[in-house]
């Protein structure tokens, strides 16, 4: 998590989220930074760019069924472009949500599944 004090309020990024705290006391962050870290937000899977000219690609195949045990670090799925065929690697270990079909083609940024921690 990162945080930072802006003249009374707190801005927080966690898991590539934002949130922003209004009227909170300095003296509060550490007990705020302990209640962010309970909060387990799943973790958002997007379609990386994986060359400065890739606008989209293609779930070849989900490599963890819905529902598995993701492992951070391990292959995830297949991800196809124009160019080549790339496993993309889990960012965070947990239960699997798949929201991308296999086979379709998406845009970069588009969200594909998440992991619940």
């Amino acid at each position: 998590m990162l945080c930072r004090w802006n003249r009374g309020k707190i801005d927080a990024h966690y898991q590539n989220k934002s949130f922003l705290v209004l009227f909170l006391r300095k003296e509060l962050l550490p007990l705020f930074l302990f209640a962010a870290k309970e909060m387990n937000m799943p973790t958002e899977i997007r379609l990386p760019k994986l060359g400065f000219s890739m606008n989209e690609g293609v779930v070849a195949e989900w490599l963890v069924e819905d529902g598995g045990q993701a492992v951070e670090g391990q292959p995830l799925y297949a991800l196809e472009s124009e160019k080549s065929t790339q496993d993309v690697e889990s960012p965070a270990s947990g239960t699997l949500r798949i929201i991308a079909k296999t086979g379709e083609t998406y845009e970069v940024g588009v969200l594909l599944g998440t992991i619940e921690e």
